[in-house]
């Protein structure tokens, strides 16, 4: 078993949004919605499926293995920004991109995401976006 998998997955990194919950009407149910899971759903499919062809066998880290996961998120930069600023220090947060993708790794890279002792996350502008996933078992 290998001790360290690295990938790129070139697609438009998207953030987990938070979740809104409420009742219906007239029953006793509640319903809990995820903002934005519509881009988020395509997203994960990819990350997911660059993940599975990266490693040989499901999962790659052992139940109760801890890993160490770095995720670099690189985003357009876009042209209202200014030509000195380097890094997108505007919404969406970084902690929301991270989750989205541990997420998605769950049950592929690892059985549970709480495995996931040590993680390095960076957001920075680039040419092409994409998000370089790096796990290490450590």
């Amino acid at each position: 078993m290998t001790t360290n998998v690295s990938f790129v997955v070139y697609c438009k990194p998207e953030p987990q949004g938070s979740k809104n919950a409420f009742v219906i009407p007239g029953t006793n149910r509640a319903v809990v919605v995820d903002q934005g899971a519509k881009k988020l759903k395509p997203y994960r499919q990819e990350i997911m499926r660059t993940a599975m062809t990266e490693i040989a066998s499901r999962p790659w880290a052992p139940k109760h293995v801890a890993v160490m996961l770095k995720l670099n998120f690189q985003l357009l930069k876009p042209p209202s920004a200014k030509k000195s600023r380097r890094y997108p220090v505007v919404k969406p947060d970084i902690d929301k991109y991270a989750r989205a993708t541990i997420d998605s790794l769950t049950g592929v890279l690892f059985a549970d995401d709480a495995q996931v002792v040590e993680l390095h996350v960076k957001k920075e502008y680039a040419e092409t976006e994409c998000v370089t996933i790096s796990a290490t078992l450590i």
